[in-house]
Order: C-alpha cells, then structure tokens, then sequence
C-alpha cells in the first residue's frame, strides 16, 4: 500500500493511486475519510493531470482547504455548485470544482 495513507482511514495500493486515466475529465473523490495530507497529494495529481474544464466531485471535504493553497484554488479552480446529498450516515455535502486552466 502507498506510504501517503499513513494515518488515514483508508489504504489504497499504490499501483491505483500511480495510474491516471489518459483521458478523464471528470474525477470523483470521496473523500469523507481522507486525512489532509492524502487530500494534498490527490490535489497534486488533479492539478497534473486534470484538462481544462474538466470537473472535480468531492464528497464531505473540499478542495485546496490550507491556506496556503487557496491561490492554487482561486486561480485554476471554480467550484461550481454545492449540493447536499442524503447517505447512508446522514446528510453530507458534495462539492462541484471546475478546472480554468
């Protein structure tokens, strides 16, 4: 498994979290158990990865929350809708992320 999971929830094998899908536009991260750290690195690879006008979904968390990451946000990312959804724990919110370049 992937050192970056350390402390979270969760344990994704490594070889998953390498791999990016050529072309995808739109990427879901639920990310309800995620600590901040994996949130960072999935950032990263969002920010590498992701096209122009592609979308981001996120599940409970929102993207680029350090401060020190909120330019990173408000220049290549516009979070377009918020909408709060009905699960299995209760209510949680989904957040919408638009890539601007």
């Amino acid at each position: 498994t992937a050192t970056w999971c350390k402390g979270s929830k969760i344990s994704i094998p490594y070889e998953l979290f390498n791999k990016w899908p050529n072309q995808a536009n739109i990427v879901f991260v639920g990310s309800a158990t995620y600590g901040t750290n994996t949130m960072k690195l999935i950032e990263e690879r969002i920010i590498e990865n992701l096209p122009i006008g592609g979308k981001v979904i996120t599940l409970t968390r929102q993207l680029f929350q350090q401060e020190d990451e909120q330019q990173k946000k408000d220049l290549l990312f516009k979070e377009i809708d918020s909408v709060l959804v009905k699960m299995t724990w209760g209510h949680s919110r989904c957040f919408i992320y638009k890539r601007l370049k």
